[in-house]
């Protein structure tokens, strides 16, 4: 009897500590995993690229490359159907389609796969086409950095230097179609510096391509600018840690430098980036003016040098969050300095012919402009189930300091100031900037779009001018011409629009209206501006593709019909 109840115990005991151990065994995690070798030499090829593609969308989900034994393992995968793309240079792309992921089979093992060489692309290489350079659409150009590898170590500003309607002068200072009054977006938020000063910030090796819209769609903000220049930064879609850097050197005291640091594990990815830029542009100027009266003439004669220094930095770093393949949530931080420097100094002489020296005095003008810089950004977005059907939801935060004084002094030949003043400006200005874009595909080549944003903004500035006294040898200030600026200002706006293509023919429709609040209040006579109104901006865009299938040289003719852009 005894034996009885021991079996019995005995039983219990193991089924108890079966059931526990069951419970306690963790969940098998879903991955694909396999191993490439060289079709000839049977080989392990390492670093091979290899990208995982979901089934019905075509869409890139992931990828990971090959390590030193040719294996390569793609973890943490939803169940469903998949296919992935091996590739690697001087071999032939292959494609292992009809992979299928689910909870009866979550460890797939591809097995080995052979990479066949390209022999044709070893024996002789013939370009047959590229990428090209600019690409024209409806409303934009769009400037493709990886071909300008001329600029490779450069800023935008450099890449930007030979693109249709842009110029940039000698100091890098750069106008769209004649005018400085444009707006820089930075992957679609907007930068917290103003024009060139963002696109000098941005290293050329971070950049993806460059949007130039000159023509804006009713998606955009219609403050009187020029244009908008969007900067698309290059996005990581490797697993694990990669990063680039580069030196630049130059002439004149021209040096710098930029990293970028990659990271991607499961549903993370983080980066962060510094660059640092330093450089001078010396310069000399000679010039003569002469004008005749009867038989004197009058010579105006005058050389001189200038230096124009710029030195700035900037940390840049962001997390991306994507709980699975429809959602992402982002967040980046920015940080930076920036300063620009500029002393000139001429010789002024006056005189008649036949020669009699009237004046001669001496010119110096020293200006100077710095301060810091921050923004944060945060980012959600959604794909739904249908290809290109999306809503993103952004939320952005910016401030910056800046200080400018600038000094003009003429002497004569002992060196005593005969004039001059004095000047300079402080002011902080910062922002918040929402909104919500929503698209909607409703057929192969037409779209509908509608959005919201707001944007509320406050700066303050504060001018002081002095001009020197030749009595008591200093600079008196004048409050007369000083002034202390409060400016609030706050937009709501919402916009729709619809856009579709014919054959050659394109077309794009949109409607935007807007709420605008804003107030300037001048402290010198206490006098407030106010601005309370609602605008209506409608738009229409036309094209027409020259060509049936477009090669880069052929040219799209946009005719843009804008409503009134409010300054």
């Amino acid at each position: 009897m005894k034996k009885h109840y021991v079996y019995i115990f005995v039983l219990f005991y193991l089924i108890y500590n079966t059931e526990h151990i069951q419970a306690q065994a963790p969940a098998v995690h879903k991955q694909i995993e396999g191993k490439v070798l060289d079709d000839e030499t049977n080989h392990a090829v390492e670093y091979v690229t290899v990208a995982l593609f979901e089934n019905q969308s075509k869409s890139l989900i992931t990828g990971t490359i090959t390590d030193k034994e040719g294996r390569f393992v793609i973890e943490n995968i939803k169940k469903g159907q998949y296919y992935i793309e091996l590739s690697f240079m001087g071999y032939e792309k292959i494609s292992v389609d009809d992979i299928t992921v689910s909870d009866q089979n979550p460890k797939v093992d591809l097995g080995t796969i052979k990479l066949i060489r390209n022999h044709d692309l070893i024996e002789e290489v013939e370009v047959i086409a590229d990428k090209p350079a600019v690409d024209y659409q409806i409303d934009k150009k769009v400037i493709n950095v990886s071909e300008q590898f001329t600029t490779a170590s450069g800023t935008a500003i450099d890449v930007l230097e030979n693109v249709p309607s842009v110029t940039v002068d000698v100091e890098g200072n750069l106008s769209l179609r004649g005018s400085t009054g444009f707006t820089v977006l930075i992957d679609g938020k907007p930068s917290v510096l103003d024009g060139s000063e963002a696109l000098e910030q941005l290293p050329a090796s971070i950049i993806e391509n460059i949007e130039i819209i000159t023509n804006p769609s009713v998606k955009y903000d219609p403050d009187g600018t020029s244009g908008i220049i969007n900067v698309i930064t290059k996005k990581n879609k490797l697993r694990g840690v990669n990063g680039i850097a580069n030196l630049n050197l130059g002439l004149d005291n021209k040096y710098g430098g930029d990293i970028l640091l990659n990271f991607r594990k499961n549903k993370l990815d983080f980066y962060v980036s510094a660059d640092y830029n330093d450089r001078e542009y010396p310069g000399f100027e000679n010039s003569e003016r002469m004008t005749s009266i009867n038989d004197t003439s009058f010579y105006i004669l005058s050389n001189g040098t200038s230096d124009r220094k710029s030195k700035r930095w900037s940390i840049r770093s962001g997390i991306s969050i994507h709980p699975d393949t429809n959602n992402t949530l982002s967040f980046d931080f920015r940080y930076g300095y920036r300063k620009w420097q500029g002393i000139s100094e001429y010789d002024y002489s006056e005189r008649t012919e036949p020669a009699t020296l009237l004046s001669q005095t001496y010119s110096l003008d020293e200006s100077e402009r710095s301060g810091n810089f921050y923004s944060i950004n945060m980012q959600y977005y959604h794909q739904f189930a249908k290809k290109g059907h999306e809503i993103n939801v952004m939320a952005n935060y910016s401030d910056r300091t800046g200080t400018e004084s600038h000094t003009n002094n003429l002497k004569d030949n002992e060196n005593t100031i005969l004039n001059g003043q004095y000047s300079t400006e402080v002011g902080p200005s910062a922002g918040w900037r929402i909104q919500i874009d929503y698209t909607l595909p409703l057929s192969e080549k037409g779209k509908f779009e509608a959005g919201y944003q707001s944007r509320i903004g406050k700066s303050e500035d504060n001018t002081e001018l002095y001009l020197f006294n030749r009595i008591t040898e200093l600079y008196d200030y004048q409050p007369g011409y000083s002034n202390e600026t409060d400016y609030n200002r706050s937009i709501h706006s919402i916009y729709s629009l619809y856009a579709n293509e014919i054959d050659k023919f394109g077309y794009q429709l949109g409607l935007r209206g807007e709420y605008t609040l804003r107030e300037v209040l001048a402290s010198s006579g206490q006098e407030k501006f106010v601005i309370d109104r609602w605008d209506y901006f409608p738009t229409l865009h036309v094209s027409y593709s020259i060509s049936k299938n477009p090669r880069p040289e052929d040219v799209a003719l946009c005719l843009p019909l804008e409503g009134v852009r409010m300054p």
